[in-house]
């Protein structure tokens, strides 16, 4: 049983990140709020790993 407690809050931690970096979640208040961007590097180029124009991230785990 604690087995599982501990995997469901472990996903749902996961999931909870994931929906941060995608802009879902929001982690200030206000209406001028910031956006998250995590970008993957390499030889000079950068690939947006949270771009909101591909699936999102929460919804590919």
């Amino acid at each position: 049983m604690l087995f599982r407690v501990t995997k469901e809050v472990i996903d749902t931690t996961i999931f909870g990140f994931f929906c941060i970096l995608d802009g879902v979640t929001a982690i200030e208040d206000g209406t001028d709020k910031g956006k998250l961007n995590l970008y993957y590097e390499k030889d000079g180029k950068k690939l947006l790993l949270n771009n909101p124009d591909e699936d999102y991230l929460h919804d590919l785990i």
